[in-house]
């Protein structure tokens, strides 16, 4: 009624061309989008932008450069989102002026440098997002300040260079969704994430974890997807909560039985434990769960484990599992070779679909590694 700009959305509307500094003169503006759109070049915030502005959505487009200075005076501000864009530099120590910031998404760019002290202080923190940075992207260690953010639900450091432990601090957050997979995170899982009753999806995989997991996860009731493949964790599989969807374990040291009570998870279609040192029966009450949710036909069953595949014998008996691997389905033998003799064996097929297949065997025919590029088990996304 007064002639004031208040809200501008041009998500989705094929835009290119440099980001137009003017839009920032409009004073009263306070929802912001232009995302999913071609806008290139930086962003022109400068220290006499709009300070009245809560939402910046600039997700998806092609923009370049450093997060503005004058961004982290804009104290309004609930919600950043600048997911996929091509944002360099460093996050400012001075994101700890928005204490009204709720969402701050800034993945898929080449944002480098550790995560400032200073984000632990923004205690109205729910999201927090900075995965996949090409470059030498996000490192450091994860503070021990993040119990801080008792509001924190969304975690996402995903595929970045992030180093040190988890603290257990971890445990005070309001966490739903942990992926801080794709690191150099050592040590072992604290029990402390047994707290976050609320979590629904936890991902810790391709770090380098050891020790054995927390029976503290039982707890989780809210859990439908586990991922924990891909480290060096030990010890037998604990007991699992009830809700659980997908899970993944392979390729780390388990070792010990497959327990009868997950066959009790009856939503759960996707198990993968190969790649470890389990060994006897798949339990019949697992194997009944799986053919069971096989007859239903309404998802794609993907259970693998150590039961044999093209050489070697199986280390555990599974008449139900959809794939059948071994131990060195990773390609990476664990522990020293049978001899210091081998010889390489190199077999071709002349068909088409065909590749490749290589084994290496010692003086004993025994295999020590190989490959078969026709049986290679999918991946979470």
């Amino acid at each position: 009624a007064n002639g004031q700009v208040t809200k501008i959305n041009l998500g989705n509307n094929n835009l290119t061309g440099n980001f137009v500094p003017e839009i920032f003169k409009l004073r009263h503006l306070g929802y912001l989008s232009l995302a999913h759109n071609s806008l290139a070049g930086p962003i022109p915030l400068h220290s006499e932008a709009i300070s009245n502005l809560y939402y910046l959505l600039l997700n998806n487009n092609a923009l370049e450069g450093d997060l503005p200075g004058a961004l982290y005076e804009m104290t309004n501000l609930v919600s950043i989102n600048v997911d996929n864009n091509f944002l360099t530099g460093t996050i400012s120590t001075n994101i700890g002026h928005l204490k009204n910031l709720t969402f701050f998404k800034a993945s898929f760019n080449a944002i480098e440098g550790s995560i400032p002290e200073e984000i632990y202080h923004v205690v109205d923190l729910a999201r927090l997002e900075l995965s996949n940075q090409t470059n030498d992207g996000i490192t450091g260690t994860l503070s021990t300040k993040i119990g801080q953010l008792h509001n924190l639900e969304a975690l996402n450091l995903a595929q970045n260079n992030i180093f040190g432990t988890i603290p257990t601090e971890i445990g005070n957050t309001s966490l739903q969704t942990l992926n801080i997979e794709g690191n150099r995170l050592e040590g072992s899982i604290p029990s402390e994430v047994g707290r976050l009753t609320s979590l629904i999806k936890i991902s810790i995989s391709q770090n380098l974890l050891r020790g054995s997991m927390p029976t503290e996860i039982k707890n989780l009731r809210a859990l439908t997807i586990l991922d924990l493949s891909n480290n060096f964790l030990t010890g037998d599989l604990p007991l699992f909560p009830l809700k659980l969807q997908t899970v993944a374990l392979d390729n780390n040291n388990l070792r010990g039985r497959i327990p009868t009570s997950i066959g009790n998870l009856q939503d759960l279609y996707y198990l993968r434990l190969e790649a470890n040192n389990l060994n006897g029966n798949v339990p019949a009450a697992v194997c009944n769960h799986f053919r069971k949710i096989t007859e239903n036909g309404t998802l794609a069953v993907i259970f693998t484990t150590d039961c044999g595949h093209r050489f070697l014998p199986p280390e555990v008996n599974c008449d139900c599992c959809t794939w059948c691997l071994d131990k060195f389905s990773a390609y990476e033998r664990v522990g020293p070779c049978p001899s210091s003799e081998i010889n390489i064996v190199i077999d071709y097929k002349t068909s088409d679909w065909y590749k490749l297949s290589w084994a290496v065997r010692d003086v004993s025919d025994e295999i020590v590694l190989y490959q078969d590029p026709l049986l290679s088990p999918p991946k979470i996304s």
